[in-house]
Parts: C-alpha cells; structure tokens; sequence
C-alpha cells in the first residue's frame, strides 16, 4: 500500500467546483441570448403588424380626403382589431388642373375657375399604435 495522494483517482473538490462554475457561467450566457432572441422576435412581430395596417388605412384616408370640400384640416382616429390610428391631413398645395378645352391658362375663363378642376395636396401624419408600441409615417394625398 503506497501513501501516495497523487496515485488517487478521481477529480478534486476544487476541480469540480471549477468546472460547475464555468459549465452554470455557461449556460446563464445562453439564457440571456435566448431571452433577447425571444424579445427581439415579439418586438420584431409587433412592429410587422402596425406596417401591415397602413396599407389598409389608406383607402379609408383617401376617401375622407377625396369627400372634405376645402377643409384646413381633417382629424380622424379609430380603433381596427388591436391596432390604433390617429391621422391628421392638411392641404398644404391649392391649385388648378390644365384643362384641354382652355390652352391660355391666362385667360379669365380659366381664372374664374370655370376652366379647370380644383386641386388639393394634403400632407398626411398617421400613427398607429398597439402594445405601447406607436409608429408614426407621413404621405401626401391629391384630392379634387
């Protein structure tokens, strides 16, 4: 029989302390990473939802525009599913269609009105907002 403590088998205590500090030092490092993958796929999946809608609001934006007669403004806002809207739209451009049947643009005819079509550029502002999450996206509308 021989005395000897390095003839032992096995791992030492602080061996096996080391060890299980790396391996938790580990996997704490992997739950974090997937914690953000998570987070970031949710807020990733919300904010596809507010752009999906846009192009839903945009007829029903278009046909308040294209109804106002002359407005300073319109101011709307309402509720579709989770997703909220307000939008604002202002005429920043008033002007006058070319009319084929009235070439001199000059002419009092033309002036009057009588001419021509009355046109509209509005500036648009709308935010859509779900989960506390608020996009906010701008266009231009041309009415008449």
């Amino acid at each position: 029989m021989t005395n000897n403590p390095r003839a032992q088998k096995g791992f030492t205590l602080l061996e096996v302390l080391v060890a299980s500090l790396i391996l938790f030092l580990v996997i704490v490092t992997m739950m974090n990473v997937y914690r953000g993958a998570i987070l970031s796929s949710s807020k990733a999946e919300r904010s596809l939802s507010l752009v999906a809608e846009v192009p839903q609001l945009r007829p029903l934006i278009t046909q308040e525009i294209q109804a106002s007669s002359g407005e300073s403004y319109i101011e709307r806002s309402g509720v579709i599913g989770e997703i909220s809207f307000q939008w604002r739209a202002e005429p920043v451009i008033k002007g006058r269609a070319y009319s084929p049947e009235n070439e001199d643009m000059d002419s009092p005819f033309y002036r009057s009105g009588r001419g021509s079509t009355l046109l509209y550029l509005w500036v648009v502002d709308l935010t859509v907002s779900m989960e506390g999450m608020q996009r906010s996206y701008q266009f231009e509308e041309l009415s008449w």
